[in-house]
């Protein structure tokens, strides 16, 4: 269940702190903390592996889907220079600021259909 969140972990000790925490590797998932597709900054536990996140995309868990897709990072600086897996965008804190930071709710649906969606399992585009 995703949960709401004020702060994810800033590092690999801080977030395997929190995996633990969460026990998410004693019931074979892997702990996420992200934003959802609503702009909620939460921690989930995950089954299979972590997503592939592309350069210059950042992770974010999708609500509906219930997975992890990605959209594209729209920072003009901090935005990953290559793929990583979902559970290390500790190393990309920009992806930790919020996607949408330069949008209006009014805005969104156009800039998720630019971006397309990406999930592990299937393309998903509005």
């Amino acid at each position: 269940m995703f949960s709401n969140t004020a702060s994810c972990p800033g590092n690999r000790n801080d977030w395997e702190n929190q995996d633990q925490h969460w026990n998410c590797s004693k019931t074979n998932k892997v702990y996420h903390c992200l934003f959802d597709n609503n702009g909620n900054l939460g921690e989930i536990c995950l089954r299979g592996p972590p997503a592939q996140v592309q350069k210059n995309f950042c992770p974010q868990y999708n609500q509906v889907a219930r997975d992890v897709t990605t959209v594209l990072c729209d920072k003009s600086a901090g935005c990953p220079n290559k793929s990583f897996s979902s559970n290390e965008v500790y190393k990309y804190p920009v992806c930790l600021q919020g996607i949408y930071t330069d949008t209006t709710e009014s805005q969104r649906p156009s800039t998720i259909r630019k971006a397309r969606w990406h999930s592990i399992k299937t393309e998903m585009v509005e």
